[in-house]
């Protein structure tokens, strides 16, 4: 059981070597092999982190947008000033 919840603690992402390395830190002995054969036996599989993606591309040639308003957001009556922002996501603005 203990295993299981190290694993756990571990956002899933532990192998056996460092699940090994967490039971002998808190008492039990035990041998990377039987570790592993234990995580096997409990079909306990860790996941593979996720690599970073980029998704900002701040190297383009596309014209930016003139800041007319010059933060200053304050009217005098309803409808004088418009604000919108444009989110683009997974691919380019055409």
């Amino acid at each position: 059981m203990k295993i299981r919840e190290l694993l756990e603690d571990s956002k899933v992402r532990y192998g056996a070597s460092r699940i090994q390395k967490d039971l002998i830190e808190v008492g039990f002995s035990t041998a990377i092999i039987t570790t592993s054969d234990s995580m096997r036996r409990k079909q306990l599989v860790p996941k593979a982190a996720k690599n970073f993606q980029v998704t900002t591309n701040s190297d383009h040639q596309l014209p930016i947008a003139v800041k007319l308003l010059e933060r200053d957001f304050s009217a005098d009556a309803p409808n004088q000033k418009w604000v919108l922002t444009i989110i683009i996501i997974g691919g380019r603005q055409s």
